[in-house]
C-alpha cells in the first residue's frame, strides 16, 4: 500500500481534520481508507495511535519475517547475518 492514502487516512481518523479540510486546507486530493489496513491489536480501537513498546514489537516481528523470508530466498553470507539477541543488549 502506498504511503499517500494511509497519510491522508491518518489526517481524518488519527488527528481529527474533516474530509473537505484534508482537500482545502492541507492539500489532500485522494480518498482516505474507511477501514484500518492494521490488525488492530486487542483492547484497541480501529486507527488508535499504538503505544511505543507495541510498535517496537510489531515492527521487530514484522522485520524477523521478512529476514526469514529474504533467507528462504537467498540465503545471507554469515558476516550479514542478524543476530536479534546481539541488538536486545
Amino acid at each position: 500500500m502506498k504511503d499517500e492514502p494511509l497519510a491522508a487516512s491518518e489526517a481524518l481518523h488519527v488527528v481529527g481534520w474533516r474530509k473537505p479540510a484534508l482537500r482545502r486546507d492541507l492539500g489532500i486530493t485522494l480518498h482516505p481508507l474507511d477501514e484500518d489496513p492494521l490488525k488492530v491489536p486487542a483492547g484497541m480501537a480501529s486507527w488508535e495511535p499504538w503505544p511505543a513498546h507495541l510498535a517496537a514489537e510489531r515492527f521487530e516481528e514484522t522485520l524477523h519475517d521478512l529476514i526469514r523470508a529474504r533467507q528462504e530466498i537467498v540465503p545471507a553470507p554469515d558476516h550479514i547475518g542478524y543476530d536479534r539477541a546481539a541488538t536486545a543488549e
